[in-house]
């Protein structure tokens, strides 16, 4: 996988966080996702918390957790942005049910494949959905209640 391959959602990603001025929460830390979004929500003053499963990603600002009893409870809170980017990445429909109600903007990661397939049943409860396919891997944005920045 090519080093930019990495970094496909992050044109999403700055046009969500520039429409919004809440929390931002990360689930899967990343080499590119994690210093960007702690430098971001830093200079404009916002709550950000990032979370992964493997301890090797969990470098500040990333705490552990375990997304099968920590995302329930984080799904309760107002977000802003939610960026999913953790593995397994078949997980990630699921988990963007839990913040359907709860976050302005929803990026998802690596839209292909079983998530892909794992999306399609579930698109239909979001009202405002896009799929970027400017770079490879493609990513989806779903809101609820806004439409997507571009």
């Amino acid at each position: 996988m090519a080093e930019e391959e990495w970094a496909s959602y992050l044109p999403d990603l700055a046009a969500c966080l520039l429409a919004t001025r809440g929390p931002v929460l990360e689930v899967g830390a990343g080499a590119w996702s994690t210093p960007m979004l702690a430098a971001f929500c830093r200079a404009a003053r916002r709550p950000f918390v990032s979370i992964d499963e493997d301890h090797a990603f969990c470098r500040d600002p990333t705490r552990w957790a375990n997304y099968s009893v920590e995302l329930p409870n984080l799904a309760l809170e107002k977000w802003s942005v939610v960026l999913l980017d953790h593995s397994p990445g078949w997980r990630r429909p699921a988990d963007a049910m839990l913040f359907r109600d709860s976050a302005e903007f929803i990026v998802s990661h690596d839209y292909a494949g079983e998530q892909e397939e794992g999306y399609a049943p579930l698109l239909g409860h979001w009202r405002h959905r896009r799929v970027s396919s400017t770079f490879s891997p493609k990513t989806l944005v779903l809101s609820a209640t806004q439409r997507i920045p571009r």
